[in-house]
């Protein structure tokens, strides 16, 4: 039966790409490009930790929960079609793709390149959340150095629909002090804690809560982690270049000792070891899709040197 609702038969005679487990309530696809490997879960079409020949670059939390409604605290979750609280409050934070089961639509590989098609349509749930007719298309495609995600929103209906979103991408690190966010410099930025609009003058550091939407479409975001650098400089890479496309903003995220406190996916001390920093539309400035129009929101990570 799983097979049929997640049409395991697309990764058939592939050998980097796998389901792990047919008969798992939370089915995981394994990806492998050469020394460069990603976890996929099909609750949520969610990629849930990424590392390639020289470290882990996705946080992967060893603690996240899997269970039906709850969102997966992991990797890059999909918000969508809305980011942050909805104005309706008995309707979920960020939106219900990821807390869906997508479907395989495709798979293929090749010696340079490993890559897995995710498909989500509407259902009885969607239709009662958000009343719109769609498909969205998760492209992932993992190379030797680089992990790509695409994600096609396309408008089934008769009619236009907005939608906001993230693909909200944490990030392992060897620890919050040890990081910087570059390339939003001069950027506008809204200040999710106390409502404040500012402009950043500086990379981004850390030492505090932080929930701040960038109001940029700057494609190239770079985080450096000088923790890393010290550790090992011979092996480990200066920073993770984050490209984004179809955005028009950027999120930059850590909730800090207290905020995790709360959380029961997130371990004690392990919020210093993650940052997010999102691929976003934001719901200010939401995106229009006409009838039969297909919009995009998508996000390539790769390794630099500064």
């Amino acid at each position: 039966m799983a097979t049929e609702i997640f049409n395991f038969q697309a990764l058939q005679n592939l050998t980097q790409i796998r389901v792990l487990d047919q008969n798992a309530a939370f089915p995981l696809i394994e990806m492998q490009c050469g020394d460069s490997q990603a976890t996929v879960s099909l609750y949520g079409g969610q990629v849930l930790s990424y590392q390639n020949s020289r470290r882990i670059v996705l946080w992967p939390n060893r603690h996240a929960v899997f269970k039906t409604g709850k969102a997966i605290r992991a990797g890059i979750p999909i918000c969508w079609p809305w980011f942050g609280p909805h104005t309706d409050a008995t309707k979920p934070a960020h939106g219900f793709a990821r807390t869906q089961f997508w479907q395989i639509e495709s798979a293929s590989e090749n010696a340079h390149l490993s890559k897995l098609v995710l498909r989500l349509t509407e259902n009885t749930e969607t239709l009662a959340l958000w009343p719109h007719h769609f498909q969205l298309r998760l492209v992932i495609q993992l190379d030797e150095t680089s992990l790509k995600l695409m994600l096609q929103i396309h408008n089934t209906g008769d009619k236009a629909f907005e939608f906001s979103g993230a693909l909200h991408s944490y990030f392992q690190i060897s620890d919050i002090a040890a990081v910087a966010v570059h390339d939003l410099e001069q950027v506008s930025y809204r200040d999710q804690l106390n409502g404040k609009t500012d402009r950043a003058k500086a990379p981004i550091r850390f030492d505090s809560e932080t929930d701040r939407i960038y109001q940029t479409e700057k494609a190239r975001v770079t985080l450096r982690d000088n923790g890393q650098e010290d550790e090992r400089k011979d092996t480990l890479p200066a920073a993770t270049q984050i490209n984004s496309f179809g955005h028009n903003a950027v999120v930059v995220w850590n909730p800090w000792q207290n905020k995790a406190a709360s959380m029961n996916d997130i371990a004690p001390d392990h919020w210093r070891h993650f940052v997010c920093v999102e691929t976003a539309v934001d719901p200010q400035k939401p995106v229009m899709v006409p009838a039969g129009k297909t919009a995009l929101l998508g996000v390539e990570i790769h390794d630099v040197s500064i």
